[in-house]
């Protein structure tokens, strides 16, 4: 989530994470986590020393235009210099239950039933209709109305029929079938000590994750290493090692088409007979059992749809490394001059493997699809390989550098202290993903089958499970694909500090990003960034020296310009290109636009200020801070919509303004200090106001139901929630909405823009957190709670 209120637009043009920095270097964080390995992901929270989070625009503008939503600094565990040898073993484990299936409201099988009897009409619908659109795959309860209507049973046979899916309740099944306790253990062992030029801390860990999900098992195994070494009186440096190993597998899910089952299903749907067996579901995949049987002589395949099976007819493995290396090296040139430098190497990669078999209902859809046989008398003719699995392989690889130096001056003479520092950072990360899929795979040979891609990428007639709707199939050269994305950031800044008296502080910071996502135009890669600020420490002045319960009190003023810029891949000032499948191509395989290129694309700019009291009393038994912030953003990166004769829908550009206002109150306390126990607690209590100031659109917003759907407009919230107002059910049992003349009516396209009223945001106003720590000699238990409150969610 973001720090200080929403930084940005809604959507995938940019990120809405806060800028993660990790010993010292900062660290991307991948969207595509099935792909890429994640470094904040693989640290081990037992090897984190410190967190910090920097909000106001002084501290965020050091790390520049990447800072717009707030930094996260995370300090990794060191030895100690002239400390014995010392061993720590740490587990802790985290259970999960099933999920509550009863904790939506939804509709037992009886008032379902019910519901739609009252609701059926086959004027309105007829069957005809219904079974063309459908496939013949029409559900239970449907299926039996429309067979009572055609004559083909009984009223009291549907009757009974109804009573019957009435009574059954697949609940149960679903919390056993579908769903397990989760379960978390993790182990680490390390060990830290050191000599008076050596310092160490290593740490071995291991973790198994269970989740709700059966056959999915995930292990990790992480080892992490720090060596601090004073090599000289002026010089020192630092070596820290990690490397981080996931293995994770998971059976063929059973969901299909994006449906899930858990909850989408209907209640009186059961996944098992009586006798334990597995029961197939055709409505699900739009068959009927005529259709189905038919389909099934003609391609001499099974084409039964059964979810429970689904778990045992595919898997899918995935083996991630990741492997880190951070040097740092501190250079005392003379008294207050330091050189200080910091760079990293990680390199990554993801190997995924997922295989589905012959029996998986996908691969023996799919070979139907791509067969032709008039009548069961005739030998089929397979235009996809009709033995064996299909094997989709991904092969993930990344590695990113950076390198960090500074010059630093820090110096006092009498009542005046000044820091001064010069800085140059640089970064690159690189990724690629490499997918190849093949047909026809035989795991015991390890062989494929060839597929005729010009055929197969042109319409095949006359299938016997056609894809499209003229009886033809075709399908696209998905063989290989390949995805690579290059980042580059370089940065020069300056920072500037006076003290005078320990009382009164000025700073000032200057920052120029530079980045390759705008393309070649070197005035559009450029973002400087600047800020400055001031504090004044009370507690330091001569009148408060009476105060002597008062052990710490300072406020402080800053007030600074940041930035942020579009993803990788996302946007830039050039077309950005991808391969694409067509009969038209030469070969089936072309290149078309993904992203169309916008020369006008320019950073984010985010003006901050930020007001802060700081405060600490009776010997730092009670302290903590207030925070009251104001940030402009302009330039919001989103998508826009140009003109239609341009042949796009959207292109990614700048698309307006957004203003946040928030206070943020953090409160500590130690209640109880004694030898050999100890009692703190945390308070965290932020509340954030935003407004969306100006948006671009060329298609404006005119309809109810357009607004209902939408999440911006001007003057309201960004993430606004907007709806109908619910008029009850009218005569025929029809859900109505209220109109802003007082009438109510069914028909929902009518409603204009007053129709529809604003309900808030989705978006927390007020969140935080509650935490108690209690230490006893070196036991320690924590009891935290998180809450968020002020926003609304639809209950659907």
């Amino acid at each position: 989530s973001t720090i200080a209120g929403a930084g940005n637009f809604p959507g995938q043009s940019t990120s809405a994470q806060p800028l993660y920095v990790v010993d010292g270097l900062a660290v991307p964080v991948t969207n595509d986590h099935d792909r890429l390995p994640d470094i904040i992901l693989n640290l081990n929270p037992q090897d984190v020393e410190s967190i910090t989070v920097l909000k106001d625009a002084t501290a965020a503008s050091i790390w520049g235009a990447r800072a717009a939503n707030g930094v996260i600094v995370i300090k990794t565990k060191g030895g100690a210099f002239n400390s014995k040898l010392r061993a720590n073993y740490n587990t802790f484990v985290n259970f999960q239950g099933k999920p509550d299936l009863d904790y939506v409201p939804f509709l037992n099988s009886r008032q379902y039933v019910q519901t739609g009897i009252e609701l059926f009409n086959a004027s309105h619908s007829p069957w005809q209709t219904i079974s063309a659109q459908n496939g013949g795959g029409i559900p239970p309860l449907e299926l039996i109305l429309y067979n009572r209507e055609r004559n083909l049973i009984s009223a009291e046979r549907a009757t009974f029929q109804l009573d019957s899916l009435s009574n059954m309740d697949n609940r149960s099944q679903i919390k056993d079938l579908f769903h397990r306790n989760a379960l978390l253990h993790n182990q680490t062992v390390s060990l830290t000590g050191g000599s008076d030029k050596y310092s160490f801390y290593g740490s071995a860990s291991y973790t198994n994750t269970q989740s709700t999900t059966p056959g999915d098992k995930n292990q990790s195994y992480k080892i992490n290493l720090r060596q601090d070494i004073k090599a000289t009186k002026f010089l020192n440096f630092y070596v820290i090692t990690d490397l981080s190993n996931n293995k994770s597998s998971s059976k063929r899910n059973y969901n299909f088409n994006g449906q899930n089952l858990n909850y989408q299903s209907l209640p009186y749907q059961m996944y098992r007979d009586a006798n334990g067996n597995n029961l197939s579901i055709p409505h699900i995949v739009s068959q009927s059992d005529s259709i189905r049987r038919d389909m099934e002589a003609r391609s001499r395949f099974n084409l039964e749809y059964n979810p429970l099976n689904e778990f045992e007819n595919g898997k899918t493995n995935s083996d991630a490394l990741l492997a880190r290396i951070n040097t740092g090296v501190t250079l005392d040139i003379f008294k207050g001059m330091r050189f200080e430098g910091t760079y990293g190497y990680v390199k990554g990669r993801n190997e995924i493997r997922e295989f589905e078999s012959l029996q998986s209902f996908t691969v023996r859809k799919e070979i139907a699809q791509f067969a032709v046989a008039a009548t069961p008398a005739v030998t089929p003719r397979y235009y996809l390989p009709a033995n064996g699995g299909r094997l989709t392989s991904v092969n993930g690889d990344q590695h990113k550098w950076d390198i960090r130096n500074q010059l630093s001056y820090n110096n006092g003479f009498g009542k005046h202290e000044v820091n001064l520092t010069l800085g140059q950072e640089a970064q690159e990360s690189f990724s690629t993903a490499i997918t190849n899929r093949v047909r026809g795979f035989d795991q015991s040979l390890l062989t494929q089958a060839s597929v005729d891609w010009v055929t197969v990428a042109s319409p095949v007639l006359n299938t016997v499970w056609p894809t499209i709707s003229t009886l033809a199939s075709s399908i696209s050269n998905d063989s290989f694909s390949l995805n690579e994305s290059t980042n580059r950031f370089t940065s020069y800044y300056a920072i500037g500090g006076y003290t005078f008296d320990r009382k009164y502080a000025i700073n000032a910071s200057w920052r120029n990003d530079q980045s390759n996502l705008f393309g070649k135009d070197k005035s559009a890669q450029n973002k400087p960034i600047w800020s400055v600020g001031g504090r004044w420490n009370i507690s330091n002045e001569e009148f408060m020296k009476p105060v002597q319960w008062l052990d710490r009190l300072s406020l402080r003023l800053t007030y600074g310009i940041m930035g942020n810029s579009p993803n990788a891949g996302v946007a830039a000032s050039e077309d950005i290109v991808g391969p694409s499948g067509s009969p038209f191509f030469p070969g089936g395989v072309g290149l078309r636009i993904i992203t169309p290129g916008n020369p006008e694309l320019a950073w984010e700019r985010t003006v901050s200020t930020n007001f802060g009291l700081d405060f600490s009393i009776f010997r730092d038994r009670f302290s903590g801070n207030v925070d009251y912030y104001k940030k402009r953003t302009t330039n919001l990166i989103g998508s826009i919509f140009p003109n239609s004769l341009t042949g796009f829908t959207f292109l990614v550009g700048n698309q307006g303004s957004l203003n946040n206002d928030g206070i943020e109150l953090n409160l500590n306390s130690t209640n109880i200090r004694a030898r050999n126990f100890s009692w703190t607690t945390n308070l965290i209590l932020a509340y954030n106001k935003n407004k969306l100031i100006s948006l671009n659109t060329t298609t404006p917003i005119t309809t109810g139901g357009q607004l209902v759907v939408s999440q911006a407009q001007e003057g309201l919230p960004v993430f606004s929630v907007f709806a109908y107002r619910y008029a009850g059910l009218n005569n025929a049992g029809a859900p109505q909405i209220r109109l802003t003349d007082g009438s109510a009516s069914a028909v929902r396209n009518i409603a204009t823009l007053d129709d529809i009223s604003y309900e808030g945001t989705n978006q927390p106003v007020w969140n935080g957190g509650f935490g108690n720590n209690f230490q006893y000699k070196n036991f320690r238990l924590s009891a935290n709670m998180v809450y968020n409150m002020g926003h609304v969610m639809r209950r659907d």
